[in-house]
């Protein structure tokens, strides 16, 4: 055998060395689908402030880039710890405090403790077939799914049994449940801003408007027009479809749906109501009630019943 010969048989080898481990990565892959929450809409996409954007100069780049994490649900059980602030946030754009931060655990199987002085005996107890645990608190509703999913992957791939986030903490069960003492090691830099506490009324309103921009910003990438967003209030539980025009000074509350091509003109306040298709409202308030399609009112009277 010459040379060449040789050299070309050594590269054959390769192809096939090589075709043989992507075929195992590509068994081993995790599934690349995040399933939907059961609410109006997703953060999936969001945040969508800078401030919040910025990641931790920790990280790699390539552990941050934009990927699914849909094996987290299988592997982590998210826990919430409820804690004595649930009354300072109990109504945020809609939703309390302690829901907007259950929903950052997309499909992970949930729990929520107590909080303790001695909360981390408490999750020592805690029994789950799951091998790790994430462990955030209610007074923190600007966390989002992709930050925890993306913590989580962290977590895991750098083979980590314990680590202290700003405000939370991540666990291997079977460390957490057999180490009598630990030191844990702390994230201080990922996402300041997204563990951002509520516990007074000037943190309360700044969470308030950053989350009321994202549910905003979210409407108007699915085809909502809204004019003058500043003077634009919608609560988080609010389905609102395509072609929907909507102007300063409405606020849309509650469990409230706004069909295609609604016209919203100036001053309306719509609560747990329906609009068909078409409707246009000017100086309207509407509550609990149901209006058929293409009706147009305009009026500064109370509309609470069906139309």
């Amino acid at each position: 055998m010459n040379l060449i010969d040789f050299f070309k048989l050594f590269g054959n080898l390769l192809k096939i060395v090589y075709n043989l481990i992507m075929e195992t990565i590509e068994i081993t892959q995790k599934p690349q689908e995040i399933a939907k929450n059961q609410i109006a809409f997703d953060f999936d996409n969001l945040p969508v402030e800078e401030e919040i954007q910025e990641e931790s100069s920790i990280l790699p780049e390539e552990v941050l880039s934009n990927q699914n994490y849909d094996w987290v649900a299988d592997d982590f059980l998210f826990v919430v710890v409820k804690t004595q602030e649930e009354n300072l946030g109990k109504d945020i754009c809609g939703r309390p405090s302690l829901d907007w931060v259950l929903m950052a655990g997309g499909n992970c199987q949930k729990l929520v403790v107590e909080d303790s002085e001695n909360i981390i005996d408490r999750l020592k107890n805690i029994q789950t077939e799951k091998p790790y645990i994430a462990v955030f608190y209610s007074d923190t509703p600007l966390i989002y799914k992709n930050l925890v999913f993306k913590i989580a992957d962290y977590f895991v791939r750098n083979r980590l049994n314990a680590m202290t986030l700003l405000r939370g903490y991540v666990f291997k069960i079977s460390y957490l449940q057999n180490i009598e003492n630990f030191i844990l090691g702390c994230l201080d830099k990922f996402d300041e801003k997204a563990f951002t506490r509520v516990i007074d009324g000037k943190t309360l309103a700044s969470v308030y408007q950053i989350l009321q921009n994202r549910i905003l910003d979210y409407h108007e990438k699915n085809g909502v027009c809204l004019l003058d967003k500043s003077n634009i209030t919608i609560d988080a539980d609010v389905e609102i479809e395509n072609g929907v025009v909507i102007k300063r000074g409405n606020v849309l509350k509650g469990n409230t749906y706004i069909g295609k091509n609604c016209y919203l003109q100036e001053n309306n306040i719509v609560v747990n109501s329906i609009l068909g298709e078409g409707v246009t409202l000017l100086g309207c308030k509407v509550l609990d009630s149901k209006i058929i399609e293409n009706k147009t009112l305009s009026c500064q009277e109370i509309i609470s019943k069906e139309v």
